[in-house]
């Protein structure tokens, strides 16, 4: 049995390893492309393992078990999402960064000249949770590369050509392969004397956004020249690290995504240096004051755009929705113009009105329709105008507010600014006001009894509840 096809006889049924090419970018004279440190740029295109492979391909197997029907479209994508369990551990830099293993691997894979990877094959695959845990702590006992303890994570398979500037395309050799060495992950572990943390249970639902290109952060660093390569396929755009001085490898590259305004860069000293550390590092230099998390007008949108999905038909019909919309707009319509400017904001990005009151936005022709009652006479001209540009041009002069945009900031007031811009906040304080504070609670409280019998998961779970009534603004 040769190292591929027993890589790829340890995934169970429905599951499969990958493989994992470092695809080197061209230009136009069929020349590497190459960062501004010489590394070259590439892509990381995974495959099925029964892919032809070309000699002269920097080609990787992956740590994961990954899941058939996960990939998107039948798409192979070697993403954590896509997998709930490890085949295999393999540790980096062995003989040079990294301290050897007092435990016999499974296999030993001379990656460059003195410089090895020795990979540990389960008999018992670990979840993703428990591997990340114990890679940490392998880790931290400097037996593997401190930036190489995720549980997807690739690993040299024979012959792999080290396109690494001067490693001279060296051929990656097999240098030991035993293939009945097999551990379960408290083996290793106490083999290597380390203590894991507890896993990360807490499992990810995944909302697929989509980015709208207009994050201030990559603004700031386009503007800054940081900007290295244009986003991936999961998002991540290449960034100048601040943090590069620190490379030993001379690479000078990290990694942001817009999405969330996520920063990661997987080199040994910048394992600690967090997203949020990267994001005061950018408000300290000059660029926008930001927080770390899913940026509030990608969630507004989404949130608009399945809203507008959910519409009434013949059979099931909102009568309540219709019976509330026409009140409010009789309500509306008896506001007097010189209420108009205290209730709305101009916002910008539509051509709309955000009624500050009921939070939510007002077309230009609905707010003609709802005052075309009243008179309305431009101070231009003096001719009779549409309700909507009496506000405009009056707008200025009555204190009117000018929003950028619409979001949704739970916690925050009608008003929210974002990096000096004003926003409406479409976020309405839905919690209920208890009149009696001090009423029986008992039979709610053996309902969720029941559900969570453990007394300290339960208290666990009140708590959070509480904290996130009491401070929404937190995510």
């Amino acid at each position: 049995m040769n190292f591929v096809e027993y890589i790829t006889n340890l995934a169970p049924n429905g599951e499969t390893a990958l493989v994992v090419r470092q695809k080197p970018q061209l230009d136009g004279n069929g020349q590497l492309q190459t960062h501004a440190d010489g590394t070259i740029k590439c892509t990381w295109p995974a495959f099925l393992p029964t892919a032809k492979v070309k000699k002269d391909w920097a080609i990787y197997g992956n740590t994961g078990s990954f899941i058939l029907d996960r990939f998107a479209d039948g798409k192979v994508s070697a993403s954590s999402a896509n997998c709930e369990y490890v085949l295999v551990m393999m540790l980096d830099d062995i003989g040079t960064k990294s301290k050897e293993p007092p435990l016999a691997p499974t296999w030993i894979m001379e990656t460059s000249e003195g410089s090895y990877q020795w990979g540990y094959a389960f008999k018992e695959q670990p979840t993703k949770g428990d591997f990340t845990a114990a890679i940490k702590a392998i880790a931290k006992a400097s037996y593997t590369d401190p930036g190489a303890t995720n549980a997807v994570r690739n690993f040299r398979l024979p012959g792999s050509i080290n396109l690494k500037p001067g490693r001279a395309n060296f051929a990656s050799v097999l240098v030991e392969f035993h293939p009945e060495r097999e551990y379960n992950l408290e083996d290793i572990c106490v083999a290597l004397a380390v203590t894991p943390d507890p896993a990360d249970t807490a499992t990810n639902v995944a909302i697929r956004l989509a980015d709208t290109g207009k994050d201030s952060v990559v603004t700031w660093l386009n503007e800054q020249g940081l900007i290295m390569s244009p986003a991936n396929g999961e998002g991540w755009m290449g960034i100048v690290c601040p943090n590069n001085a620190e490379h030993t490898d001379g690479n000078i590259e990290g990694r942001y995504k817009p999405l969330d305004r996520s920063f990661c860069c997987l080199h040994g000293h910048c394992v600690d240096f967090s997203s949020q550390m990267f994001l005061d590092w950018v408000a300290d230099n000059g660029g926008p004051t930001v927080s770390h998390g899913l940026r509030d007008e990608l969630l507004a949108e989404k949130m608009k755009d399945t809203l507008s999905k959910l519409t009434p038909n013949d059979i099931y019909r909102d009568t309540a929705a219709e019976l509330i919309a026409e009140v409010e707009r009789k309500e509306l319509g008896r506001i007097e113009k010189a209420e108009w400017y205290s209730r709305f904001a101009y916002i910008q990005d539509d051509e709309s009105y955000f009624d500050m009151q009921d939070r939510r936005e007002v077309s230009r022709q609905t707010f003609n329709a709802l005052f075309r009652h009243t008179a309305c006479k431009s101070i231009h001209t003096g001719r009779k105008v549409e309700a909507s540009i009496c506000f405009d041009e009056n707008r200025q002069a009555m204190g009117a507010k000018a929003l950028v945009g619409v979001t949704y900031a739970a916690g925050e007031d009608v008003i929210v600014s974002r990096d000096g811009d004003l926003y409406g906040n479409r976020w309405r304080d839905a919690r209920p006001q208890l009149e009696n504070p001090s009423a029986d609670i008992s039979m709610w409280l053996k309902h969720c009894q029941e559900l969570v019998p453990e007394p300290d998961e339960l208290e666990h779970i009140f708590d959070v509840m509480a904290f996130r009534c009491n401070t929404l603004r937190l995510r």
